[in-house]
């Protein structure tokens, strides 16, 4: 049951007076009944992540669970690095990439490192066509180059940088533009809340992919459900979670989607962090017969439907998934993969250059 507004409000203002001691007991006892659900047990849980970090607020399960408020638009986030645009879009603006500093149009200052990245892309499919093997790139654009419609003032985009590559790989058939695909689609590519692509980004990507190997088995895949999610800029924006419905594709509209990969082998770094994660699924009756290595970053992971991992382990027979910004040829080479991916963000392109 739900309380009514009148008695939660009393009860609020009871757990506000008491000392924190007492708080935490008196919702410990009330989150334990089985009889409060809904707003209820949501504002209780909330109160007790305030006295308690260690006590997680509880997710919402639907839309109606949400609500909304309106916040000026260009507000900064408590850390700084993020700002809000219209339509209640969190853009990534600073942090160890120093993001809104790369718009800044110089292209004398990215000729070099447009020509490092295309010698270097260039190497690698020399290499592996050498030995065999499929290559593919591309490129994950920031939020504010696919969707600069809802940044706070007006921008030119993409980066020079990404421009540039753009233009100098538009056509070959080993590169495709993910700028391209989520511009064509608008607000649908990216959530609000993450820097991230969202399901459906991902869903694009994917499907490109698998038609660039004569494979239509993702062609018509409808998003007739909603999901819940948070985002990795949702906390820094006003100090507390946020949340977003976002469309969902239901695992039963395609047969692809229903296939269930098995997780083979997952390697984590010993000293933390990420780069070194590794990740591999084999599916059954998957529609590519082929072995997939992506050398890639926090697009794929291991994770739900938003993150690559999720379709591609499902587009591919066997998929290895292996946190790297560079591109290891000698694993490759020890297993058997047909297809070599490489994929980056916009932001990381400006950091320290991959080896190979």
């Amino acid at each position: 049951m739900s309380v009514d507004p009148q008695s939660l409000a009393t009860l609020l203002e009871v757990i506000h007076n008491a000392d924190d001691g007492q708080a935490k007991v008196l919702i410990a006892s009330l989150l334990k009944s089985e009889h409060l659900t809904g707003p209820t047990k949501s504002v209780l849980r909330f109160a007790a992540s305030k006295l308690d970090p260690s006590v997680a607020p509880e997710k919402p399960r639907t839309a109606s669970d949400l609500s909304y408020i309106n916040v000026p638009v260009g507000t900064v986030s408590t850390d700084g690095s993020a700002l809000l645009g219209r339509e209640g879009y969190i853009y990534l603006t600073e942090g160890s990439n120093n993001v809104l500093s790369r718009y800044q149009r110089d292209k004398n200052s990215t000729e070099e490192l447009c020509a490092q990245w295309s010698s270097l892309l260039l190497e690698r499919v020399k290499r592996h066509d050498a030995s065999g093997r499929t290559y593919l790139q591309f490129i994950v654009p920031e939020k504010i180059s696919s969707l600069p419609e809802y940044f706070p003032t007006a921008i030119q985009t993409p980066t020079d940088l990404l421009s540039q590559i753009e233009a100098t790989f538009e056509k070959k058939d080993y590169y495709f533009s993910v700028l391209s695909l989520f511009r064509a689609h608008g607000s649908r590519c990216v959530p609000r809340l993450d820097s991230h692509q969202s399901t459906y980004g991902s869903y694009l990507i994917a499907r490109h992919v698998a038609q660039l190997f004569g494979i239509s088995a993702l062609d018509d895949v409808p998003f007739n459900d909603t999901e819940i999610r948070s985002g990795d800029l949702a906390q820094r924006m006003l100090g507390t979670p946020l949340y977003e419905a976002l469309s969902a594709p239901s695992d039963d509209t395609n047969p692809a989607l229903s296939l269930r990969p098995r997780e083979i082998e997952v390697i984590e770094p010993p000293r933390g962090g990420h780069l070194g994660t590794r990740c591999i699924w084999q599916t059954d009756g998957a529609p590519i017969q082929k072995k997939a290595v992506a050398f890639a970053n926090s697009c794929f992971h291991k994770g739900g439907r938003p993150l690559l991992s999720w379709w591609f382990s499902r587009l591919f027979e066997e998929f290895h998934f292996v946190w790297s910004n560079e591109v290891d040829d000698s694993y490759a080479e020890s297993v058997n993969a047909d297809v070599v991916i490489g994929q980056t963000m916009e932001r990381f392109m400006f950091a320290r250059m991959p080896q190979n």
